[in-house]
């Protein structure tokens, strides 16, 4: 039905009004005309439209045709209306807006708005109103919502139990001040992919009866960063949410001078922790049993206990000044890397799925790997030791043990194989390895422009010294002599400790 321009007509006898009226797809009439059973009892109503940069919105869009600032649009202009998008137009109120009784999709983000009421646009499925000054928002009668974008306002109170969670999109980020969003199941919620908060807020069924509860954090830089990545907010407290804490899984605090890990035991979920480069001189993770990866390298830890940590797989402690270590009950390890601390012993017997081993640079006299059978790379240099059997040992595939006192080394059983090139350690940050077997190679190192910085002809497996190197990434290629046989590997030079 097309009926537009008929100035005149001020009233449309119909069928069913409602029906009329949200059908603005393939219904076509005036904004001054409206939709009534009995056109000679209709009168037309005029809605309240206080905002004037809301009105002048209207009038823009040609639904207030008088366009006058008279804050009053007519009813019959704006009831059917399924889009609207009034986007940093300097909004401050949108009283008025219930009348748009069939509203689908609203955009009225980047405004001044204080207050968003919506529950009587029921058939609303997306909702925009991030960057402006919200408080409180209740979806709660808005069983169709399926896009929400809320960010960046003043939220304390989300109700979003409607009903329709499991199909909607959230994105709650940046509400420093909402500690709890109510849902329908706060279980799906902490699951569900689309759904974007802050990660101290909590999902709960009721908001009112939530108990906020909060980890002891005393060190100011642990804390500082939580609060800089969204899982604590507000000032340094020595507290952190335990709810933004407790679902994560990995967390890189590596270089952050941090002195005091106490709060890591709230991490419930942690199952890869990176400490490296802080000046910890005690770790306790018996609370973290889901661990299977840790990294604690450049630290002051002189002992760790990790009899709780069952599931490690890779565990890196080097560079501290650990002298004693228990690894007996560690038995899914499979990288071990304690190089650089003041090690006497080493015991690996339970540890049978071991692949790779580097214990140099400690004060071991002697290494049992009879029962380390998938073996593949050991590294041991720099040691006391006298004697090293390997002949158990028949999966290695690259053996460093210089720089010992050895007077029996045992390879019996031990296959040779064609040399293969590595670089390791990597990361590195004051020397680096360079694996060629027994065959002649030139090495060339490239910085981050493709610039040629070192290059060494005619040599065999050896140590390179990188701590003159600022920390970057820089690439590492070897060339073997009489051949065409090349490596380029990526190597990244931290930051000396």
């Amino acid at each position: 039905m097309h009926a537009k321009y008929n100035p005149d007509l001020q009233c449309i006898q119909v069928d069913d009004p409602d029906a009329s009226y949200s059908n603005d797809y393939s219904w076509d009439k005036d904004p001054t005309s409206g939709y009534s059973t009995d056109c000679t009892v209709y009168k037309s109503e005029m809605i309240f439209i206080p905002d004037d940069n809301f009105e002048q919105a209207l009038i823009d869009f040609g639904w207030d045709i008088d366009t006058i600032l008279n804050d009053s649009v007519p009813a019959s202009a704006i009831i059917g209306i399924s889009t609207l998008n009034i986007y940093n137009r300097n909004i401050t109120d949108l009283t008025g807006i219930a009348n748009f009784k069939f509203l689908k999709y609203v955009n009225c983000g980047g405004n001044q708005i204080t207050e968003l009421d919506v529950s009587e646009n029921q058939e609303l499925s997306s909702l925009y109103c991030q960057s402006n000054k919200i408080n409180t928002l209740d979806l709660s009668k808005n069983s169709n919502l399926h896009q929400l974008d809320c960010s960046f306002n003043l939220l304390t109170n989300l109700n979003l139990r409607n009903g329709s969670n499991p199909e909607m999109y959230l994105n709650a980020l940046n509400n420093p001040d909402l500690t709890c969003i109510q849902v329908d199941d706060p279980s799906s919620s902490y699951n569900n992919p689309n759904w974007n908060k802050n990660g101290y807020a909590a999902y709960s069924e009721d908001c009112l009866t939530y108990d906020l509860r909060m980890a002891y954090v005393p060190d100011d830089n642990f804390e500082q960063f939580l609060i800089t990545s969204s899982y604590d907010f507000g000032e340094l407290n020595d507290s952190v949410p335990i709810t933004g804490i407790e679902q994560i899984r990995a967390l890189d605090i590596s270089y952050q001078e941090i002195h005091d890990i106490t709060g890591i035991e709230n991490f419930a979920k942690l199952d890869k922790l990176n400490l490296r480069g802080n000046y910890l001189n005690y770790l306790d993770i018996s609370s973290n049993i889901d661990l299977k990866e840790i990294n604690f390298k450049f630290n002051k830890i002189k002992e760790i206990d990790l009899s709780s940590n069952i599931n490690l797989k890779v565990l890196d402690c080097s560079e501290n000044e650990i002298e004693l270590i228990d690894l007996h009950l560690n038995q899914k390890l499979e990288t071990l890397v304690c190089s650089n601390n003041f090690l006497t012993k080493l015991e690996l017997a339970s540890n049978k799925f071991l692949i790779k081993l580097d214990c140099s640079f400690n004060e071991i006299i002697s290494l049992d790997l009879k029962t380390n059978s998938q073996l593949k790379f050991l590294i041991c240099p720099k040691n006391l030791l006298t004697s090293l059997d390997l002949t158990s040992n028949d999966s290695l595939t690259f053996i460093h043990c210089g720089y010992n006192k050895l007077k029996l080394l045992n390879l019996k059983n031990i296959e040779i194989k064609q040399s293969t090139f590595d670089i390791f350690p990597n990361p590195a940050h004051s020397r680096i390895f360079i694996q060629t077997g027994n065959t002649q190679v030139k090495l060339e190192i490239f910085n981050s422009a493709g610039s040629l910085i070192y290059c060494k002809d005619s040599f065999i497996s050896t140590w390179v010294d990188i701590e003159k190197y600022d920390p970057g990434i820089y690439i590492f290629r070897i060339t073997a002599e009489n051949s065409d046989t090349i490596l380029n590997k990526k190597v990244v030079v931290e930051k000396q400790k």
